[in-house]
């Protein structure tokens, strides 16, 4: 079981929690040991986090009656919503959790089927360590003290170390470990261990943060942390779309591209115009979308055509 201490938090009613990986960073979703959901908020404008004043995230029935609740990736078995914050799985392996008969759901009673067998080790030959220095989760900036090694290990103010749990990333399989107050940190990025293909300068972690948080660019650039123009944010998405899962990316197409421009480029998906400069394709669109389409009542019309075409053409 992950016994990392900072990344715990007692809910409003008392119980341990720990974050639900996901790519979110201002709501995120924590869960105690027993499957008590709830949810976080962070306010850019305090700079506080808050627990929803509404009480936990209810349970919901699937159609053969198990429980569950609904992650970025889809509905959740609840007992995969426990190992997923609390126990160490098997890099590569699938999520597939057991239950130990006659038990409830709890975290001390369930195990993935192929766990990660991890214990932590004590001094590294060869190991040397930084400040982490200009970290943020999305908007929030991880407080002084935290130290990254050249292993991609996290150490705590208080001198603590953790390799993290390992995790399916935006930019592929990573692991993760928890800064207090800020939010799961992907250690891989941090140390600078994966491939340059698909490291996200902060910047662009900043928006591949936001965007997966289902927030539009002009909400990123009036966010008071950042100081973009809208135009620059819909190119920082348009980056971090390059390195996107397509079943991801799709879910975020259809939260920030107009509903009928979207629509109207997968219809256009093999036409030749769709490869071509930005401008013959927005006379087309002109031309082909209908009027009711809340495109026509946007700025930036020629940032998120070219975002929603990028999108479509990666399949989503």
């Amino acid at each position: 079981m992950i016994e990392w201490r900072d990344g715990l938090e007692k809910s409003p009613d008392g119980a341990w929690m720990r974050q639900i990986p996901q790519h979110a960073w201002s709501s995120s979703l924590w869960t105690s040991k027993d499957g008590q959901v709830w949810r976080r908020y962070y306010n850019a404008v305090t700079k506080e986090w808050f627990w929803n004043s509404e009480g936990p995230v209810a349970h919901v029935e699937n159609e053969s009656g198990h429980m569950g609740v609904h992650l970025q990736r889809g509905w959740t078995p609840i007992e995969t919503v426990i190992a997923l914050a609390w126990l160490y799985r098997e890099p590569e392996k699938p999520m597939r959790v057991e239950v130990k008969e006659g038990k409830p759901v709890a975290a001390k009673y369930i195990k993935w089927q192929q766990p990660e067998h991890f214990e932590e080790h004590g001094a590294i030959r060869g190991e040397s360590w930084s400040a982490l220095k200009h970290w943020r989760c999305g908007l929030v900036k991880a407080p002084d003290g935290y130290m990254i090694s050249s292993e991609g290990r996290l150490k705590a103010p208080n001198g603590e170390v953790t390799s993290g749990f390992w995790f399916e990333g935006m930019a592929g399989p990573t692991r993760l470990a928890a800064i207090r107050g800020c939010g799961l940190v992907d250690l891989w990025v941090a140390a600078k261990l994966i491939p340059k293909a698909v490291y996200l300068k902060p910047h662009l972690k900043l928006a591949a943060d936001a965007m997966m948080s289902g927030l539009t660019p002009e909400e990123l650039a009036l966010s008071p942390d950042t100081s973009i123009q809208t135009e620059t944010a819909w190119t920082y998405y348009r980056q971090v779309a390059e390195h996107a899962p397509v079943a991801r990316l799709r879910e975020v197409a259809e939260a920030i591209v107009d509903r009928h421009l979207l629509q109207l480029l997968r219809e256009m998906r093999k036409e030749e115009v769709m490869g071509g400069p930005l401008k013959p394709l927005m006379e087309v669109v002109q031309d082909r979308l209908p009027a009711r389409s809340a495109f026509w009542r946007i700025d930036g019309q020629m940032s998120m055509l070219a975002f929603g075409r990028l999108c479509v053409a990666k399949g989503a």
